[in-house]
């Protein structure tokens, strides 16, 4: 068998712990999973990847025929496709445009200003980005022992922060930092930074999945207790963090999942497991309160990131269970068209560029 992926399929009870006893790999020692809402488990090939701190050399092309459409005025929906091992480029129509192949069981994406593509390469334990014509590698961000999942950029503040799930010895999440501003310096060389400028966690976070910087840096994010219940919280002073700020929320979470703050500086998070974008007002302590709106993505059996369409009108959202990726309205839900792109394996993450920032 592949190495695990660390979303899937709903599954319950027996099941799912049958699955995390005996997924692995002949002659190797595959990654503990990373739950979804459904709690199974992701195969996937091996990927051409090292995971001794080498820059990886993941094979990246534009496909014959089709132009790189990430132009300010165009939109490209890119894709992870943890159990392919892939991130793909497609066209607000649905178009095919582009493929990056050999990644590790890869989930959250994100986007900078310039258009570059930062993936969560979540098997090999490091971010690597590549320049939005998915061809050039420029610069991996070395996450040694830590499952990163999600990831974001700040421009302004020349910071990536990372979610890491949990530890690759089974311990608990934690947010990473990494200034971004000095990589840039040394990425055209192929570089990467050995370690990111500071970790924080806080005790009462077992695991950590997704997160996104609002207009001041601060990095909201979301996770789980010990006992399975959702937790919101955020991450200030960037480098200089210390710990991570639990908030709550006026309505109870069942399973956690993307977290985007849109445009306007609101926070939206993602319940996996009833299928639904909540969206608050900013907090940075005590409760964000009651959602002010709230997206449905009927139809949806594990949708577990999105992405805001420009103008904060609509969503993109990567269906783990389905094999695709979906719009819908925002924050109407799924009033208006749906497109979906399907043919996917594994869809875990998903960035429209160009990036909708707060």
């Amino acid at each position: 068998m592949g190495t695990r992926r660390f979303f899937g399929h709903a599954l319950n009870g027996a099941a799912c712990l049958a699955l995390f006893a005996g997924c692995s790999s002949a002659g190797t020692s595959p990654a503990p999973p990373a739950q979804s809402s459904a709690g199974s488990v992701l195969e996937t090939g091996r990927a051409s990847i090292s995971t001794a701190g080498a820059v990886p050399l993941a094979a990246s092309a534009l496909l014959p025929g089709a132009a790189n459409v990430a132009a300010p005025d165009r939109s490209e929906i890119v894709v992870s496709d943890g159990a392919a091992g892939t991130v793909q480029a497609y066209t607000s129509a649905g178009t095919l445009t582009a493929k990056i192949t050999g990644l590790f069981a890869p989930e959250g994406l994100a986007a900078d200003g310039a258009g570059d593509i930062y993936v969560a390469n979540t098997g090999a334990s490091n971010i690597v980005v590549y320049k939005d014509d998915y061809k050039t590698h420029i610069l991996t961000l070395n996450d040694p022992n830590e499952y990163p999942t999600g990831v974001d950029v700040d421009d302004a503040a020349g910071l990536a922060g990372v979610t890491n799930i949990f530890t690759t010895s089974n311990g608990p999440g934690s947010v990473s930092f990494y200034a971004t501003a000095d990589a840039h310096v040394i990425r055209d060389d192929y570089k990467y930074i050995s370690k990111p400028c500071v970790t924080v966690t806080n005790g009462r976070w077992a695991k950590i999945f997704f997160g996104s910087f609002d207009r001041s840096a601060n990095f909201y994010i979301d996770g789980t207790d010990a006992s399975g219940a959702v937790l919101v919280g955020v991450v200030t002073g960037g480098c200089k963090a210390k710990t991570i700020i639990t908030l709550g929320t006026g309505n109870a979470l069942q399973f956690p999942g993307a977290v985007r703050v849109s445009t306007t500086g609101q926070i939206a998070v993602e319940d996996q497991k009833l299928a639904t974008v909540y969206t608050y007002a900013p907090k940075l302590s005590g409760s964000l309160g009651n959602p002010v709106s709230s997206t449905a993505l009927k139809g949806a059996e594990d949708p577990v990131t999105f992405s805001f369409t420009k103008g904060d009108k609509g969503l993109w959202v990567a269906d783990a269970s389905r094999g695709d990726v979906f719009d819908v309205t925002y924050p109407a839900g799924d009033s208006g068209p749906q497109k979906p792109i399907a043919g996917l394996k594994e869809p875990i993450g998903v960035v429209v560029t160009p990036v909708a920032t707060p």
